[in-house]
Parts: C-alpha cells; structure tokens; sequence
C-alpha cells in the first residue's frame, strides 16, 4: 500500500514537471527526475539506487520508485508494477570519494546495459548524468557538473574530467592511464 502510494506521488511530480518541458525527450527527462529523486539517499547511504523506465499496462511512460542496491552495483527488478515495455534502467553511483572513478559510466555499467538491451541513465556525485545507448553502443554525457542534485562533498578532480563520450574501448583506456591523484 504505502510502494503504491508513494508510485502516485511519483508519477504525479513526473506528470507535472513533463508538461513543463515542452520539446524534450520524455525518457530522458523521466530518468533525470528518477535521479534526482534518487541522489539524497544515495549520497546519506553511500549505495547505488537504481529503478526502471517504462510503459505501464495502463499506456502511461513512467518511472518505479529508486530501490536500494550496493556499493557498487543495484538490481532495478523486473515487474514491481507489471510493466508493458521497459524501456530504460537508472542508477547513481553513491556519495562522492576519490578512491573511484564515479563520475563516468563503469565498464560493468556499459556492459550489463548492452547484454540486456536496455538503454540506462547513470547520476554521478558531481550531479553529471550520462546515458548508455545500446543502439550506438557508447556513453554519452547529457549534462554536466550540478545539471541535478550534487553530493555537497563532491570536488573536481582536474586530472579526470570526463570526455562527452566513451565506448568501451575508451572507457577501459581512461581507467588504464589513469595516473591522476586527487584529494
């Protein structure tokens, strides 16, 4: 009862905050808002959150309440509300530190989207949000630095700014040169 209230009020804000944006890509601006939903706790807990982005047997393109995962990896589930298409996954990547590279898509990030097929939205501690195109098969940066909320403890580290984009192959070349130390 209280998941199926607090889905309303979900679907609800996403309603409102949709019609505002008039040209806008809905999948996108749905995964944004799940993010942003999702960052506080992520930030407190120092876990991943993730949810799911789809239709809904009743037609309408909405976004499951974030679910508490791991440090380091979270499962959205399949069908909290018997959803009629999944189209998108999303997840934060915890409160910030310097002893990870949480401010770009992982290499198991890009990998477990491609194996299944689902595009997926990725919130950083700096606020970043990236999408991971299975159809294009690449990372792209969607908007930077406190484009939603951010980890008040969030620091650029000037020797790991993100490129616009990373394929596999550029992702796993960033994580083996990088010689970068930050504090």
């Amino acid at each position: 009862m209280v998941l199926r209230f607090c889905f309303i009020i979900v679907t609800l804000v996403a309603f409102l905050f949709f019609h505002k944006q008039a040209n806008a890509d809905p999948v996108t601006d749905l995964a944004k808002q799940a993010l942003n939903i999702a960052q506080p706790n992520s930030f407190k807990n120092n876990i991943e959150y993730c949810g799911l982005i789809g239709y809904h047997r009743s037609g309408a393109l909405l976004f499951s309440p974030p679910i508490p995962g791991f440090r380091n990896s979270c499962n959205p589930g399949l069908n909290p509300w018997a959803w009629r298409d999944v189209v998108a996954t999303y997840h934060t990547h915890g409160a910030h530190t310097f002893d990870s590279d949480a401010e770009v898509p992982s290499v198991e990030d890009l990998l477990a989207d491609f194996a299944e097929g689902t595009d997926g939205y990725i919130a950083t501690p700096g606020g970043r949000v990236w999408h991971v195109s299975v159809k294009d098969r690449k990372a792209y940066l969607l908007c930077d630095v406190d484009c939603i909320k951010s980890d008040q403890n969030y620091r650029e580290c000037e020797g790991l700014k993100p490129a616009k984009e990373y394929t596999l192959k550029t992702l796993k070349r960033r994580i083996d040169t990088d010689d970068a130390v930050c504090e």
